[in-house]
């Protein structure tokens, strides 16, 4: 699999900067633009996930499939491990209007929203991923 420079620089400095606080248990790429590592913090575990979703050139097939696969790796992280999602890009729009959306998105949006940015906070509701999404 090839991962692009910037996503492995990116979670580069945020594991680096994790490893130090807590000692790394477990790290898997998943896919080129999706990585968890496992930290052992107190008084959980901690898992952290790294995601590139796939830019407007991508296809809505390889973008479907992105969450398909985030999907899964959040279900095999253990229900009781604390789980931060680290976004390089979420590569979506949730545009200004977050009536509907308070659960998962601030009061700091622009524009409007477009495909994506619905199928993002779709997904971020879905799995209640409180305040997941700050703009």
């Amino acid at each position: 699999m090839s991962i692009s420079s910037n996503f492995l620089y990116e979670l580069g400095i945020r594991l680096q900067l994790l490893r130090y606080l807590y000692p790394v248990l477990t790290l898997k790429q998943v896919t080129p633009k999706l990585m968890v590592a496992r930290f052992q913090a107190r008084p959980f575990n901690m898992s952290v996930v790294q995601v590139y979703v796939p830019t407007s050139d991508g296809t809505d097939e390889q973008v479907e499939q992105f969450y398909a696969d985030l999907e899964t790796t959040l279900d095999d992280i253990l229900k009781k491990d604390i789980v931060i999602i680290f976004a390089g890009d979420w590569n979506a729009k949730v545009g200004s209007d977050n009536n509907g959306w308070e659960r998962v998105m601030g009061n700091f949006g622009y524009g409007d929203k477009n495909d994506r940015g619905e199928l993002l906070l779709e997904f971020a509701l879905e799995h209640d991923m409180i305040d997941m999404i700050l703009i």
